[in-house]
């Protein structure tokens, strides 16, 4: 069972459904052990099926968290990038 930051790994998350105008039940997701949480939140995640084949590609459960938080980053970036360009 890897050691992660499960509230600032569920927060990144919920952060990001918002922008996307989409919901997660935090209380789903506080029941389950890291190895689930990080198998579910990768599932629900409306990921492209090049990010959700890296993540199912990772090595290790670690490289799994890295890869996620990697593809939230830049997803949140390209989110606020284009609703900025869609204000100007």
């Amino acid at each position: 069972e890897p050691q992660i930051d499960r509230d600032s790994l569920i927060t990144k998350y919920e952060n990001f459904f918002k922008m996307k105008k989409l919901e997660i039940d935090q209380n789903v997701l506080s029941e389950t052990s890291n190895l689930q949480l990080l198998s579910t939140l990768a599932m629900l995640a409306p990921f492209n099926k090049i990010d959700k084949q890296a993540i199912l590609e990772s090595p290790n459960l670690l490289a799994r968290l890295d890869t996620i938080n990697s593809i939230l980053d830049l997803n949140t970036f390209q989110v606020v990038s284009n609703k900025s360009n869609q204000l100007n």
